[in-house]
């Protein structure tokens, strides 16, 4: 489905371009900057609460963000039917602590407020050295060789990702409401206190880190389907274990289908749980796996049925009156394609 809309200079909009452009949006003002190292000059612009879009391209920029920011990219793989290319960063995007205040009898940190969507990227939370807490993280429609959190976490949330390992094991992290849901992880490596709060929804999880003792993984895992033995002391409900893994089970669990095999589980005959750009994931039967909230288990039930589209919408055409408004400013119209899933 394409919805066709249109929208003025001022707006949210991403040119898409053969060169790489980071279009920089502080309030009613933009600026565009071209280039493999686009993202670090914008990102050296940018203040609290600016909005970076980035082409699809590839970005040289290892960007240490410090700013309150929104980030978005076209994606994390080239969409076969919008031909949309992915937005890839090399290197690794660290969001890191900052310093609150100037008072050098009273100094404190934090993290800044970040939301990450449509990259392809690594994602590193540096480490808690100040005992600072990252609050309000969203990270969707990503995908990267790993995500770690060095950072007790509040109010966080993963959503759509492929991250082939995901680290939050540091010592001293404490996470409180940390969301991770329909997202295929690899590598899964937690920390073991029990204060911490993660959960798990509508996952496909292939393993968990094999040099770590299960008890690391420890957390609340509902609608997900498992390709690894589950962690002790952990809780769960409506999960799809796969066969020939150990029948350790969830503490409290309930609604759980132990030992199937890939043939019972995929539509598709080839599937192994292991994860590919064109891989639909669908069930053979996802009237018999319903979840705790009604909808299928897997990565394609939930609230946020797993999608690899951007929502980032893509200009079409353009419209410039070369006369200029009497407050200077040039009249521009754009007609966007704004992608939505069937």
């Amino acid at each position: 489905m394409v919805a066709l809309t249109i929208i003025t200079a001022n707006s949210f909009a991403q040119v898409q371009s053969d060169i790489q452009s980071a279009t920089l949006i502080h309030g009613d003002q933009t600026n565009v900057y071209y280039g493999m190292n686009a993202f670090g000059v914008a990102y050296d612009n940018a203040v609290d609460n600016d909005i970076i879009v980035l082409s699809p391209g590839t970005f040289s920029s290892e960007v240490h963000v410090k700013k309150s920011l929104t980030i978005y990219g076209s994606g994390h793989a080239t969409d076969a039917d919008s031909k949309n290319a992915s937005t890839e960063v090399y290197g690794t995007l660290s969001i890191e602590c900052r310093e609150q205040s100037d008072d050098d009898e009273n100094l404190t940190y934090e993290y800044p407020t970040v939301t990450l969507e449509g990259l392809n990227v690594s994602v590193r939370i540096s480490n808690n050295a100040h005992e600072a807490v990252i609050r309000n993280l969203k990270v969707r429609k990503c995908k990267g060789t790993f995500f770690e959190m060095g950072a007790s976490s509040e109010n966080c949330l993963i959503s759509q990702c492929v991250y082939s390992r995901m680290d939050t094991s540091y010592s001293g992290c404490r996470a409180q409401q940390f969301n991770i849901e329909n997202s295929w992880l690899s590598g899964v490596r937690g920390n073991n206190s029990i204060s911490n709060n993660i959960h798990f929804d509508h996952c496909i999880i292939y393993n968990f880190e094999p040099s770590q003792n299960q008890s690391n993984a420890i957390a609340y895992y509902t609608n997900c389907i498992l390709y690894a033995s589950y962690p002790t002391y952990s809780t769960g409900s409506n999960n799809i274990k796969v066969a020939s893994y150990s029948s350790t089970e969830f503490v409290d669990a309930e609604g759980n289908w132990q030992g199937l095999s890939n043939a019972d589980i995929w539509a598709d005959t080839n599937e192994d749980g292991n994860y590919s750009d064109t891989k639909t994931f669908a069930l053979k039967f996802p009237q018999n796996y319903i979840g705790t909230d009604g909808t299928e288990v897997g990565i394609n039930g939930g609230n946020a049925p797993f999608d690899r589209i951007s929502p980032i919408p893509r200009i079409l055409a353009a419209d410039v009156d070369l006369r200029t408004a009497e407050d200077g400013k040039l009249n521009v119209s754009f007609k966007v394609e704004a992608q939505t899933k069937e």
